[in-house]
């Protein structure tokens, strides 16, 4: 079934496009995190009370092991143009301090590598090894022990 046979809500095109998409590149589902928590909501005033905003979600990180986040994606409808996501993939990408994001629609994949800005059209998603190779000549870890206490479980 293509994706523009229909008009497919957000919640639609994860489930149909982006998450076999990513199963597809190999990333398992314990390696996939929805709605991934970036902050609880900002608090703000009114006249009697303080009331929270809604909490910032990413639609999913990407961790290379538990706990370990090396890319967020951003999921609009299909509809929607792909890019249209980007910067919100940039802001979240930030705020998680991971060097990759992407920004899909399902069928268009654009990936932004927060360092120098680049932003990239890409056929699928990298592979959890590809994204854990440049995450590790991104911030200078090499092979060895410091790799190792990256991916070390929290205890």
């Amino acid at each position: 079934m293509e994706a523009g046979e229909r008009d497919w809500r957000e919640d639609e095109s994860c489930r149909e496009f982006v998450l076999p998409a990513l199963r597809g590149a190999g990333w398992a589902d314990d390696q996939i995190s929805p709605e991934y928590p970036i902050t609880a909501g900002r608090i703000r005033a009114t006249a009697r009370y303080f009331e929270r905003e809604m909490p910032l979600r990413a639609d999913y990180a990407l961790e290379f092991t538990p706990g370990l986040v090396i890319g967020v994606v951003e999921a609009k409808r299909t509809r929607k143009n792909a890019g249209d996501g980007i910067e919100q993939a940039k802001r979240y990408a930030k705020l998680l301090d991971v060097p990759f994001a992407y920004a899909t629609n399902g069928t268009e994949i654009f990936e932004i590598y927060r360092k120098t800005g680049l932003i990239t059209t890409r056929p699928a998603f990298a592979s959890p090894q590809e994204l854990w190779g440049r995450y590790r000549e991104v911030g200078g870890i090499g092979e060895g022990l410091e790799s190792d206490l990256l991916q070390a479980p929290e205890q």
